[in-house]
């Protein structure tokens, strides 16, 4: 039983969301800036929502699902995840760049500033995985 946000289209940028949101309905959100420190986010729905620069430092996220969340920018700091924690397609790169994604958030966070945007848009780097396998990571 949670919150259902999604008919609302939550605008909660820069919020203060240190609070019990487990089973949330946040898909599409914009939580841009918003502080999440120490948020029960286990069991939320948070699919393609803006992340892009919030803190999520000591943030609960068990079972929760973050595919396709734009995180660029963001501070994510012991996070307390489980296996059932949804991490694919995580978006690193900010507005106006060419996409680049993770699949983890804490890894997404120090993967950005060794991503040389102008590489990607000359196609020198095609994916994240190439920095993987290429030994840069």
């Amino acid at each position: 039983m949670g919150y259902d946000l999604l008919g609302q289209r939550a605008r909660l940028g820069r919020a203060n969301l240190c609070a019990n949101l487990r089973g949330a309905d946040l898909r599409g959100a914009n939580l841009s800036g918003a502080e999440l420190r120490g948020a029960n986010l286990s069991e939320a729905k948070l699919c393609g929502a803006n992340l892009m620069h919030a803190s999520l430092a000591d943030t609960y996220l068990a079972d929760a699902d973050l595919t396709g969340c734009h995180v660029f920018g963001i501070s994510a700091w012991r996070l307390k995840n489980s296996e059932g924690t949804k991490q694919q397609n995580l978006v690193i790169t900010g507005g106006g760049e060419p996409e680049v994604t993770a699949d983890d958030i804490e890894v997404a966070q120090f993967l950005y500033p060794m991503v040389n945007v102008r590489d990607i848009e000359s196609g020198k780097v095609r994916a994240t995985r190439d920095l993987f396998g290429a030994g840069v990571i």
